[in-house]
């Protein structure tokens, strides 16, 4: 059968399951937000500021990312920081995509 009329024979089940996130723009301005910090780690409420978006948008787009073990959460209280998890094959994929784009600036959210 034509890969262009029944792509699923073409790819695996991994590579379609990742397809969702990595479409998502909310996914690469986040790892862009958490790359631009010094530790890798930015509060919640700083990302919502930095990406002009709205909680609830940030934090479906966070969990998704928690799924695939992309970043990571910790809880001091209220305050809810979240971390790039440059460990995980997907991140370090997109870093190595971010650096070679010349073309996105750091402006460019």
């Amino acid at each position: 059968m034509n890969q262009w009329l029944c792509p699923e024979s073409s790819t695996s089940n991994e590579e379609s399951e990742l397809i969702p996130v990595l479409s998502k723009k909310c996914v690469w301005n986040i790892v862009r937000v958490l790359l631009r910090s010094r530790s890798n780690i930015v509060n919640i409420t700083a990302l919502v500021n930095a990406l002009r978006a709205n909680y609830d948008y940030v934090a479906k787009c966070l969990r998704i990312m928690e799924k695939y073990g992309m970043i990571e959460t910790a809880k001091i209280g209220r305050l809810r920081l979240v971390k790039l998890n440059t460990d995980n094959d997907i991140v370090a994929k997109m870093i190595e995509l971010l650096s070679n784009d010349k073309s996105v600036s750091s402006s460019s959210l």
